[in-house]
């Protein structure tokens, strides 16, 4: 089968190659901020943050000063929408910290058909069936792989067409099931 080729007749790198790199905590949360969309339990939690904020400010008393009101309805609802963030982050915190991604030195070596990652927790195969998505940002390439993503910081990369050349590569052999 012929390699495909990505912009400027570049060519994905080759089998067989080595990736090594360092992953920690900041590199999980940058999976973890992705954007997606919010489950039922997390709309339902920021609705009910905001909710009780706004009920309470609905509660306050109606002989108050009409500035004194006004302050008091802002600043409830200043602190019902500081909450709602700062819960939301500690979520994310919490979702980061659980994703099960190695921490420390990892290799992610390219086997042709799939992907063999090796860290101190142990060796993990993903095929190019297994992956959902291929998401690139300025600092990483996220494999979506179950229910634990491969994580590859730029630094893994000799260069940015280096890293979106690995990325278009497993991007297309996940939608064709093999490679």
């Amino acid at each position: 089968m012929r390699p495909e080729t990505g912009a400027m007749g570049e060519t994905p790198p080759p089998a067989g190659r080595v990736l090594r790199y360092a992953l920690g905590p900041a590199d999980r949360l940058a999976f973890a901020v992705l954007p997606r969309e919010l489950t039922l339990w997390e709309k339902l939690r920021l609705l009910v943050i905001v909710g009780v904020a706004g009920l309470s400010a609905g509660m306050l008393p109606e002989d108050m000063g009409r500035l004194a009101w006004w302050a008091s309805a802002a600043a409830i609802l200043v602190v019902g929408g500081a909450g709602a963030i700062l819960w939301s982050n500690i979520e994310v915190r919490r979702k980061a910290a659980a994703l099960g991604v190695p921490e420390g030195e990892v290799e992610l070596e390219d086997c042709g058909d799939y992907l063999q990652e090796r860290a101190a927790d142990g060796v993990r195969d993903v095929s190019s069936g297994d992956i959902a998505q291929v998401v690139v940002t300025a600092g990483h390439v996220f494999i979506r792989a179950g229910d634990r993503p491969l994580i590859v910081p730029a630094a893994a990369f000799a260069a940015r067409a280096e890293m979106e050349a690995f990325a278009r590569r497993w991007e297309a052999a996940s939608r064709a099931g093999t490679h």
